[in-house]
């Protein structure tokens, strides 16, 4: 980015985006958190970080509100019955997001 908006948008159509294509033509990923894993270690050269943000409801029936973190920056939030499910949401979400902005910002 220090280099110009032209040179960011070089080294996201050369590596980022077709990381993305490849992912898509490799078929759905196992799971969601294993593909984000993945993506953000390709850009941002580490791993998402999962935070509960909320629990509610009685033991028996917890309901539970996980954020996904990326440099720091919430990238998806999820809601399950377990923390698994609330992470395996949030990081489809994150999917979701991160693959919008960067086909809208990149292939202009």
């Amino acid at each position: 980015m220090d280099q110009g908006i032209e040179v960011a948008k070089e080294v996201i159509n050369r590596f980022l985006l077709p990381a993305f294509e490849q992912e898509l033509k490799s078929g759905p990923p196992k799971d969601n958190k294993s593909a984000l894993q993945e993506l953000v270690q390709i850009m941002a050269k580490q791993s998402p970080r999962y935070k509960i943000l909320q629990t509610t409801g009685p033991d028996h029936a917890k309901e539970f509100i996980v954020g996904v973190f990326v440099k720091g920056k919430v990238a998806g939030q999820g809601k399950g019955s377990s923390k698994q499910v609330a992470e395996e949401e949030a990081a489809k979400e994150a999917l979701n997001t991160l693959s919008s902005v960067a086909n809208e910002k990149f292939t202009e």
